[in-house]
């Protein structure tokens, strides 16, 4: 039978050997990219989870900011209603004020001592009459004034409620303004996770196609090793065709644990 040469069994050992830790390295890469890639699943569900209820948050406000702006539209509408009904009040009164005294004045000058003399002469009635005008002119003046007065502290009521609901809409949106920056900065890290996660899922098809091609390149290599020691031994008997007859038969491909283990029992035959 013919032996191999310690050198050559160690250099063919020592190729074997490190093909296979490079098979092992490949493998455990791949079982640390899938670990990996299972906790990058895991914070983006998580991630989604915490997303769904700040988008429900935000769509509420939304809605909410919605409902009081129209509310706001609505007020500010009845209280530019109530303004210019104040307004047009306050001319009506303004107005009703002036002709009323424009007619007293018109009244007055109508009326002169000479013609109240001889009115006073002829008939001591209207006396009475002129001084019960006198009183009643005063209530009416007096009721115009309550009136503006009244107006006046309405219109300050209705813009104290102006200005509270101006505060809570500001409020509002910013409420909103810092969810939708929230909203933003969650999809901006979904979004990264995401990218992460497609390139470690192409590095792992890189490295699965590698670890295919170094398998088939080994296995490659143990056939032509087979077919070499074959070859080898079929030229040994050639030459010596008077030595023994006993030969041993042909060997099927190592695999990769024989393959490990065939450098040591190489290396100790007998020389």
């Amino acid at each position: 039978m013919h032996k191999v040469s310690p050198e050559k069994a160690s250099g063919g050992g020592d190729v074997l050997d490190q093909k296979s830790q490079r098979v092992c390295d490949v493998e455990k890469l791949m079982d640390h990219l899938q670990n990996t890639l299972v906790s990058i699943e895991e914070e983006n569900l998580h991630s989604n989870k915490k997303l769904q209820p700040i988008q429900g948050q935000y769509y509420n406000l939304r809605v909410r900011c919605n409902e009081d702006k129209c509310g706001e539209v609505e007020k500010d509408h009845e209280v530019e209603e109530k303004k210019g009904e104040e307004f047009s009040s306050d001319r009506r009164d303004s107005h009703l004020v002036q002709e009323d005294n424009i007619l007293k004045h018109d009244h007055l000058e109508k009326q002169k001592p000479s013609d109240k003399v001889v009115l006073l002469h002829e008939d001591p009635s209207p006396l009475p009459k002129e001084l019960d005008q006198k009183p009643f002119a005063n209530s009416q003046e007096e009721m115009s004034f309550d009136t503006v007065a009244w107006l006046q502290k309405e219109n300050r009521v209705l813009r104290e409620s102006l200005e509270q609901s101006s505060l809570v809409s500001m409020k509002v949106l910013g409420r909103v303004e810092n969810l939708t920056e929230q909203q933003v900065e969650l999809e901006r890290c979904l979004f990264t996770l995401q990218t992460e996660k497609s390139l470690l899922q192409d590095e792992m098809r890189t490295l699965h196609q590698e670890y295919i091609s170094l398998c088939q390149k080994v296995k490659l290599q143990l056939r032509e090793g087979a077919t070499s020691q074959t070859e080898r031994d079929a030229s040994g008997l050639i030459q010596n065709p008077r030595g023994s007859t006993h030969h041993s038969p042909p060997q099927r491909p190592a695999t990769l644990g024989e393959m490990a283990e065939e450098p040591a029992d190489l290396m100790t035959d007998d020389p």
